[in-house]
Protein backbone atom coordinates (compact mmCIF):
# COMPACT_ATOMS: atom_id res chain seq x y z
CA UNK A 1 0.00 0.00 0.00
CA UNK A 2 1.37 3.60 -0.69
CA UNK A 3 1.35 6.10 1.99
CA UNK A 4 0.06 9.43 0.89
CA UNK A 5 0.91 12.22 3.53
CA UNK A 6 -0.65 15.32 3.84
CA UNK A 7 2.51 17.88 3.03
CA UNK A 8 2.04 16.02 -0.33
CA UNK A 9 -1.76 16.64 -0.93
CA UNK A 10 -1.02 20.49 0.00
CA UNK A 11 1.59 20.73 -2.56
CA UNK A 12 -0.55 19.05 -5.44
CA UNK A 13 -3.19 21.55 -4.06
CA UNK A 14 -1.02 24.13 -4.93
CA UNK A 15 0.23 23.09 -8.35
CA UNK A 16 -3.26 23.11 -9.72
CA UNK A 17 -3.63 26.93 -7.96
CA UNK A 18 -6.32 26.37 -5.32
CA UNK A 19 -6.02 25.30 -1.91
CA UNK A 20 -7.76 21.91 -1.41
CA UNK A 21 -10.57 22.85 1.03
CA UNK A 22 -11.09 26.10 -0.88
CA UNK A 23 -11.18 24.41 -4.41
CA UNK A 24 -13.68 21.13 -2.93
CA UNK A 25 -15.98 24.19 -1.48
CA UNK A 26 -16.19 26.13 -4.30
CA UNK A 27 -17.25 22.46 -6.64
CA UNK A 28 -19.62 22.06 -4.60
CA UNK A 29 -21.23 25.57 -4.10
CA UNK A 30 -21.13 25.75 -7.94
CA UNK A 31 -22.68 22.27 -8.52
CA UNK A 32 -25.52 23.69 -6.37
CA UNK A 33 -26.29 26.26 -8.15
CA UNK A 34 -26.56 24.55 -11.20
CA UNK A 35 -28.92 21.99 -9.61
CA UNK A 36 -31.02 24.91 -8.13
CA UNK A 37 -30.94 26.67 -12.31
CA UNK A 38 -32.10 23.34 -13.57
CA UNK A 39 -34.59 22.75 -10.41
CA UNK A 40 -36.35 25.64 -12.38
CA UNK A 41 -36.46 24.71 -15.35
CA UNK A 42 -37.46 20.86 -13.95
CA UNK A 43 -36.30 18.45 -16.90
CA UNK A 44 -36.33 14.70 -16.09
CA UNK A 45 -33.27 13.04 -16.22
CA UNK A 46 -34.95 11.05 -19.15
CA UNK A 47 -36.98 13.09 -21.57
CA UNK A 48 -38.94 11.63 -24.29
CA UNK A 49 -38.29 13.75 -27.28
CA UNK A 50 -41.31 14.14 -29.78
CA UNK A 51 -40.12 17.22 -32.17
CA UNK A 52 -40.94 20.06 -29.73
CA UNK A 53 -38.62 22.89 -28.28
CA UNK A 54 -36.42 20.62 -26.17
CA UNK A 55 -35.55 18.07 -28.85
CA UNK A 56 -33.03 20.95 -30.38
CA UNK A 57 -30.44 20.38 -27.32
CA UNK A 58 -30.31 16.87 -27.31
CA UNK A 59 -27.59 16.94 -29.98
CA UNK A 60 -25.06 14.43 -29.21
CA UNK A 61 -25.07 10.92 -29.85
CA UNK A 62 -23.68 7.99 -27.40
CA UNK A 63 -20.47 7.59 -29.67
CA UNK A 64 -19.51 11.16 -29.12
CA UNK A 65 -20.33 11.37 -25.38
CA UNK A 66 -18.35 8.55 -25.12
CA UNK A 67 -15.11 9.91 -26.83
CA UNK A 68 -16.01 13.25 -24.76
CA UNK A 69 -16.27 11.29 -21.07
CA UNK A 70 -13.41 8.44 -21.99
CA UNK A 71 -15.86 5.73 -21.15
CA UNK A 72 -16.92 2.40 -22.17
CA UNK A 73 -20.64 2.07 -23.71
CA UNK A 74 -21.67 0.20 -20.70
CA UNK A 75 -20.71 2.50 -18.55
CA UNK A 76 -22.45 4.98 -20.18
CA UNK A 77 -25.62 2.82 -20.15
CA UNK A 78 -25.22 2.53 -16.33
CA UNK A 79 -25.12 6.59 -16.11
CA UNK A 80 -27.40 7.29 -18.68
CA UNK A 81 -31.13 8.45 -17.14
CA UNK A 82 -28.94 8.32 -13.40
CA UNK A 83 -26.00 10.86 -12.85
CA UNK A 84 -26.79 12.24 -17.39
CA UNK A 85 -29.97 13.59 -18.68
CA UNK A 86 -30.85 11.34 -21.35
CA UNK A 87 -33.17 12.39 -24.45
CA UNK A 88 -34.38 8.77 -26.21
CA UNK A 89 -35.86 9.30 -30.05
CA UNK A 90 -36.99 7.18 -32.28
CA UNK A 91 -34.92 6.82 -35.61
CA UNK A 92 -36.86 4.52 -37.90
CA UNK A 93 -37.66 1.14 -35.90
CA UNK A 94 -34.65 1.65 -32.84
CA UNK A 95 -35.31 3.81 -30.20
CA UNK A 96 -31.52 5.95 -29.60
CA UNK A 97 -30.13 7.84 -26.94
CA UNK A 98 -29.41 11.48 -27.29
CA UNK A 99 -27.70 13.77 -25.24
CA UNK A 100 -27.52 17.28 -24.43
CA UNK A 101 -23.81 19.41 -24.80
CA UNK A 102 -24.27 21.35 -21.14
CA UNK A 103 -25.41 18.35 -19.24
CA UNK A 104 -22.25 16.10 -20.61
CA UNK A 105 -20.18 19.36 -19.77
CA UNK A 106 -21.67 19.29 -16.68
CA UNK A 107 -21.01 15.86 -15.75
CA UNK A 108 -17.19 15.86 -16.69
CA UNK A 109 -16.81 19.11 -14.51
CA UNK A 110 -18.59 17.08 -11.55
CA UNK A 111 -16.45 13.79 -12.35
CA UNK A 112 -13.32 15.42 -12.65
CA UNK A 113 -10.88 14.24 -10.20
CA UNK A 114 -9.75 16.58 -7.78
CA UNK A 115 -5.52 17.37 -7.30
CA UNK A 116 -5.89 14.77 -4.20
CA UNK A 117 -6.88 12.16 -7.03
CA UNK A 118 -4.45 13.20 -9.70
CA UNK A 119 -1.43 13.51 -7.19
CA UNK A 120 -2.81 9.64 -6.02
CA UNK A 121 -2.69 8.98 -9.48
CA UNK A 122 0.27 9.86 -9.83
CA UNK A 123 2.12 8.26 -6.91
CA UNK A 124 0.56 4.80 -7.58
CA UNK A 125 1.97 5.36 -11.33
CA UNK A 126 5.50 6.04 -9.32
CA UNK A 127 5.03 3.22 -6.89
CA UNK A 128 4.18 0.74 -9.46
CA UNK A 129 7.02 1.61 -11.42
CA UNK A 130 9.37 2.00 -8.76
CA UNK A 131 8.00 -1.54 -7.93
CA UNK A 132 8.51 -2.77 -11.68
CA UNK A 133 12.02 -1.19 -11.21
CA UNK A 134 12.70 -2.91 -8.08
CA UNK A 135 11.52 -5.99 -9.05
CA UNK A 136 13.80 -5.78 -12.19
CA UNK A 137 16.44 -5.10 -9.97
CA UNK A 138 15.91 -8.02 -7.87
CA UNK A 139 14.98 -10.49 -10.40
CA UNK A 140 18.81 -9.16 -12.09
CA UNK A 141 20.54 -10.18 -8.38
CA UNK A 142 18.29 -13.32 -7.81
CA UNK A 143 19.84 -13.80 -11.51
CA UNK A 144 23.23 -13.15 -10.59
CA UNK A 145 23.30 -14.88 -7.22
CA UNK A 146 21.68 -18.17 -8.79
CA UNK A 147 24.70 -18.01 -11.21
CA UNK A 148 27.06 -17.23 -8.52
CA UNK A 149 25.54 -20.18 -6.57
CA UNK A 150 25.38 -22.43 -9.63
CA UNK A 151 28.63 -22.08 -9.94
CA UNK A 152 29.81 -22.06 -6.76
CA UNK A 153 27.83 -25.71 -6.48
CA UNK A 154 29.83 -26.87 -9.98
CA UNK A 155 33.22 -26.02 -8.41
CA UNK A 156 32.21 -27.87 -5.04
CA UNK A 157 31.28 -30.56 -7.41
CA UNK A 158 33.93 -30.59 -9.77
CA UNK A 159 36.30 -30.64 -6.16
CA UNK A 160 34.50 -33.33 -4.80
CA UNK A 161 34.80 -35.24 -7.89
CA UNK A 162 38.24 -34.36 -8.33
CA UNK A 163 38.85 -35.51 -4.48
CA UNK A 164 37.18 -38.60 -5.15
CA UNK A 165 39.00 -39.53 -8.04
CA UNK A 166 42.45 -38.56 -6.20
CA UNK A 167 40.81 -41.24 -3.56
CA UNK A 168 40.15 -43.70 -5.99
CA UNK A 169 43.40 -43.49 -7.36
CA UNK A 170 45.27 -43.79 -4.63
CA UNK A 171 43.37 -46.42 -3.05
CA UNK A 172 44.59 -48.62 -6.57
CA UNK A 173 47.68 -47.75 -6.17
CA UNK A 174 47.69 -49.31 -2.80
CA UNK A 175 45.91 -52.05 -3.93
CA UNK A 176 48.36 -52.95 -6.66
CA UNK A 177 51.38 -51.93 -4.62
CA UNK A 178 49.78 -54.56 -2.12
CA UNK A 179 49.11 -57.33 -5.25
CA UNK A 180 53.09 -56.56 -6.41
CA UNK A 181 54.19 -56.95 -2.88
CA UNK A 182 52.07 -60.33 -2.71
CA UNK A 183 53.32 -61.26 -6.07
CA UNK A 184 57.00 -61.00 -5.40
CA UNK A 185 56.66 -62.46 -2.08
CA UNK A 186 54.44 -66.01 -3.81
CA UNK A 187 57.41 -65.65 -6.62
CA UNK A 188 60.36 -65.46 -3.33
CA UNK A 189 58.47 -68.34 -1.68
CA UNK A 190 58.16 -70.32 -5.33
CA UNK A 191 61.69 -69.75 -6.73
CA UNK A 192 63.63 -72.28 -4.08
CA UNK A 193 61.02 -74.94 -4.98
CA UNK A 194 61.47 -74.26 -8.29
CA UNK A 195 64.80 -74.43 -8.03
CA UNK A 196 64.91 -77.65 -6.38
CA UNK A 197 62.98 -79.19 -9.09
CA UNK A 198 64.43 -78.20 -11.93
CA UNK A 199 67.95 -79.27 -10.09
CA UNK A 200 66.44 -82.53 -9.21
CA UNK A 201 65.09 -82.46 -13.23
CA UNK A 202 68.45 -82.25 -14.35
CA UNK A 203 69.66 -85.01 -12.40
CA UNK A 204 67.66 -87.36 -13.64
CA UNK A 205 67.96 -86.11 -16.98
CA UNK A 206 71.56 -86.62 -16.93
CA UNK A 207 71.11 -90.47 -15.36
CA UNK A 208 68.76 -90.74 -17.71
CA UNK A 209 71.25 -90.02 -20.47
CA UNK A 210 74.03 -91.75 -18.95
CA UNK A 211 71.62 -94.85 -18.70
CA UNK A 212 70.39 -94.06 -22.55
CA UNK A 213 74.55 -94.42 -23.38
CA UNK A 214 75.11 -97.18 -21.21
CA UNK A 215 72.21 -98.75 -22.82
CA UNK A 216 73.17 -97.61 -26.53
CA UNK A 217 76.94 -98.89 -25.82
CA UNK A 218 75.74 -102.05 -24.54
CA UNK A 219 73.94 -102.46 -27.45
CA UNK A 220 76.29 -101.46 -29.56
CA UNK A 221 79.16 -104.17 -27.95
CA UNK A 222 75.99 -106.65 -28.30
CA UNK A 223 75.65 -106.12 -31.95
CA UNK A 224 79.38 -105.61 -32.52
CA UNK A 225 79.52 -109.47 -30.78
CA UNK A 226 76.49 -110.88 -32.59
CA UNK A 227 78.03 -109.49 -35.99
CA UNK A 228 81.79 -111.15 -35.13
CA UNK A 229 80.12 -114.15 -34.27
CA UNK A 230 78.44 -113.85 -37.85
CA UNK A 231 81.40 -113.02 -39.38
CA UNK A 232 83.23 -115.97 -37.79
CA UNK A 233 80.26 -118.27 -39.07
CA UNK A 234 80.36 -117.14 -42.45
CA UNK A 235 84.46 -118.25 -42.19
CA UNK A 236 83.91 -121.11 -41.20
CA UNK A 237 81.36 -121.82 -43.57
CA UNK A 238 83.55 -120.29 -46.41
CA UNK A 239 86.43 -122.62 -44.83
CA UNK A 240 83.70 -125.60 -45.34
CA UNK A 241 83.15 -124.37 -49.14
CA UNK A 242 86.28 -124.01 -49.76
CA UNK A 243 87.66 -127.36 -48.14
CA UNK A 244 84.64 -129.40 -49.76
CA UNK A 245 85.39 -127.54 -53.27
CA UNK A 246 89.27 -128.84 -53.11
CA UNK A 247 88.74 -131.80 -54.78
CA UNK A 248 86.22 -130.27 -57.48
CA UNK A 249 89.60 -127.78 -58.64
CA UNK A 250 91.41 -130.37 -59.32
CA UNK A 251 88.97 -132.10 -61.56
CA UNK A 252 88.33 -127.98 -63.19
CA UNK A 253 92.13 -127.77 -63.57
CA UNK A 254 92.77 -130.91 -65.53
CA UNK A 255 89.31 -130.15 -67.43
CA UNK A 256 91.63 -128.06 -70.04
CA UNK A 257 93.71 -130.76 -70.61
CA UNK A 258 90.85 -133.48 -71.52
CA UNK A 259 89.21 -130.82 -73.84
CA UNK A 260 93.04 -130.22 -75.46
CA UNK A 261 93.06 -134.22 -75.81
CA UNK A 262 89.46 -134.47 -76.64
CA UNK A 263 89.90 -131.75 -79.64
CA UNK A 264 93.05 -133.78 -80.63
CA UNK A 265 91.52 -136.60 -81.18
CA UNK A 266 88.68 -134.96 -83.16
CA UNK A 267 90.68 -133.22 -85.13
CA UNK A 268 92.63 -136.59 -85.88
CA UNK A 269 89.35 -138.40 -86.64
CA UNK A 270 88.48 -135.89 -88.95
CA UNK A 271 91.97 -135.86 -90.46
CA UNK A 272 91.68 -139.72 -91.46
CA UNK A 273 88.09 -139.57 -92.40
CA UNK A 274 89.08 -136.58 -94.67
CA UNK A 275 92.09 -138.78 -96.09
CA UNK A 276 90.18 -141.99 -96.32
CA UNK A 277 87.14 -140.49 -97.77
CA UNK A 278 89.13 -137.98 -100.49
CA UNK A 279 91.10 -141.71 -101.09
CA UNK A 280 87.32 -143.02 -101.97
CA UNK A 281 86.64 -140.68 -104.14
CA UNK A 282 89.84 -140.58 -105.92
CA UNK A 283 89.42 -144.54 -106.43
CA UNK A 284 85.93 -143.89 -107.50
CA UNK A 285 86.79 -140.98 -109.87
CA UNK A 286 89.14 -143.30 -111.63
CA UNK A 287 86.52 -145.57 -112.19
CA UNK A 288 83.55 -142.86 -112.83
CA UNK A 289 82.72 -139.51 -113.47
CA UNK A 290 84.64 -137.04 -111.07
CA UNK A 291 81.99 -136.11 -107.98
CA UNK A 292 82.17 -132.72 -106.59
CA UNK A 293 84.48 -132.43 -103.35
CA UNK A 294 82.46 -133.27 -100.56
CA UNK A 295 82.51 -130.12 -97.96
CA UNK A 296 83.93 -131.08 -94.29
CA UNK A 297 81.00 -128.89 -92.69
CA UNK A 298 79.33 -131.85 -91.53
CA UNK A 299 82.43 -133.58 -89.77
CA UNK A 300 83.11 -129.84 -88.44
CA UNK A 301 79.26 -129.98 -87.13
CA UNK A 302 79.76 -133.12 -84.99
CA UNK A 303 83.37 -131.87 -83.84
CA UNK A 304 81.13 -128.80 -82.47
CA UNK A 305 78.21 -130.99 -80.89
CA UNK A 306 81.49 -133.10 -79.48
CA UNK A 307 82.93 -129.78 -77.95
CA UNK A 308 79.60 -128.27 -76.61
CA UNK A 309 79.23 -131.69 -75.06
CA UNK A 310 82.54 -131.34 -73.22
CA UNK A 311 81.63 -128.09 -72.19
CA UNK A 312 78.04 -128.86 -71.09
CA UNK A 313 79.48 -131.86 -69.11
CA UNK A 314 83.50 -130.81 -68.33
CA UNK A 315 83.29 -134.27 -65.49
CA UNK A 316 83.10 -136.60 -69.33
Amino acid sequence: MVEVSTEEVSSATQIVGVPAKQGISAELEKVAAEQSDSAETALPMCVWLRGDGDADDFVMTAEEVMAELNIKRSRLTQISGRELRVGRKRVDRYIKPFYRQADVLAYRTWTRASATKQKNAELVDRAASDIENRNKRLLDKLQEQLKEHINTELLTAQRQILAACQHHNFVLQQQLQATQTQQTATLAAALPRLNNNFCTAIDKLSLLVQETQATQKKTAADNLASLVHLLQQQEQLLQSLYKTAAPQSDTLAALPKQIHKLLATDLQHLRDSAISSSTQKLQRASIAPQPSIPQPKQASISAEKRLGWCSINPTR
